[in-house]
C-alpha cells in the first residue's frame, strides 16, 4: 500500500515542488505521525485489523523510500517520532491528546529548520536549543479528555512543557521577512507556532486543511476562515512551502489537491 499511495501522490508533490523550485524556493514534504501508529498497544487489539504488525511498520519506509526516489523533498517526522518512543519518560502522545506533545514539536521543528537550512545551503532560519518540565496537562494535551465534558476530568498525568533558546534575536532578523506557507492537518499547529515564536518567522501562514481556516502571528491564533480561492493565491508567493500530510492519510488528503490546483494555475 505504501508504494501504491506514494505512486498516486508523486506527480502531485512533484508539480508542487518544482513551481516553488523555479521560482527559487524550497519545499518540504512533512509526513506526520500518527497516535495510533505510535502507541499499537493501545488500539489494535480493540477494533478489528486486517494487516499485520509486519505490514504496518513497513508502510511508511516503502511510501517514503518511493517518494525519496522520485526525488520529493521528504522530511519523515513519523519514523522520527516513532524511534524517540521509550527514550523519554513519557510518551511523545499525551494520554489524552490524540496529537504530539511538545517536546515531539519541538524535535520536529528542529528537523525542519535542519532541511530547509540545508536546503538553503546557510542559516536561513534560525535553530533553538529546548528543555523542558513536566507539569499538568493543558491546552491540546487533553483535547481528547475535554470531549468528555465531565466535571471531574481524568487529569492524573504529566506532560512537558518546553523553554526555548533561539539561536539569534528574532528582532530585525531576516527570517521574519520570509513568507512562508504551512499546509496541513491538525499536527501543524503545533510546529506552525514554533516556528513563529521561537525560529523567528513572523509572516508564517498556516492554511488548515488548505480552506477551513488561516492561522499565525503572536499569539497564534485563527486569522480567517473558510477561505475562497481568491484567498489562496498568496500560497504562490511562498518562499518556503511546508505540504504535512499524517501517515494515517497520507495520499489522501484533497488539500494535497488544492494546492496542486493553485500552483498550477496560469
Amino acid at each position: 500500500m505504501g508504494a501504491e499511495l506514494a505512486a498516486r501522490n508523486i506527480p502531485k508533490l512533484l508539480d508542487i515542488q518544482n513551481y516553488y523550485r523555479a521560482r527559487g524556493g524550497f519545499f518540504v514534504y512533512l509526513l506526520s505521525p500518527s497516535k495510533a501508529a505510535h502507541l499499537p498497544e493501545y488500539f489494535v487489539d480493540r477494533v478489528p485489523c486486517p494487516s499485520t504488525p509486519a505490514a504496518r511498520s513497513e508502510f511508511v519506509g516503502q511510501y517514503v523510500s518511493a517518494l525519496k526516489q522520485a526525488g520529493i523533498n521528504v522530511l519523515d517526522t513519523a519514523t522520527l517520532i516513532h524511534a524517540l518512543k521509550g527514550q523519554y519518560d513519557f510518551d511523545l502522545f499525551p494520554q489524552g491528546g490524540v496529537h504530539w506533545n511538545d517536546v515531539g514539536g519541538a524535535r520536529v521543528v528542529s528537523a525542519l529548520v535542519d532541511e530547509i537550512n540545508r536546503q538553503a545551503g546557510r542559516e536561513t532560519v534560525p535553530s533553538f536549543t529546548f528543555t523542558y518540565t513536566l507539569s499538568s496537562a493543558a491546552g491540546a494535551d487533553r483535547e481528547l479528555v475535554d470531549l468528555l465534558n465531565v466535571f471531574f476530568p481524568p487529569l492524573a498525568y504529566l506532560t512537558p512543557k518546553v523553554k526555548y533558546t533561539t539561536s539569534a534575536s528574532c528582532t530585525d532578523h531576516p527570517a521574519g521577512l520570509l513568507d512562508v506557507a504551512m499546509v496541513g492537518s491538525s499536527f501543524s499547529h503545533l510546529p506552525a507556532a514554533i516556528l513563529i515564536q521561537h525560529n523567528c518567522l513572523s509572516r508564517l501562514n498556516m492554511y488548515y486543511y488548505a480552506r477551513l481556516g488561516r492561522f499565525g502571528a503572536m499569539p497564534y491564533h485563527e486569522l480567517q476562515r473558510n477561505l475562497v480561492e481568491a484567498d489562496l493565491l498568496h500560497l504562490r508567493e511562498a518562499k518556503i512551502m511546508i505540504l504535512e500530510e499524517n501517515e494515517a492519510f497520507a495520499a489522501r488528503n484533497g488539500y494535497v489537491d488544492i494546492l496542486r490546483g493553485i500552483v498550477n494555475k496560469p
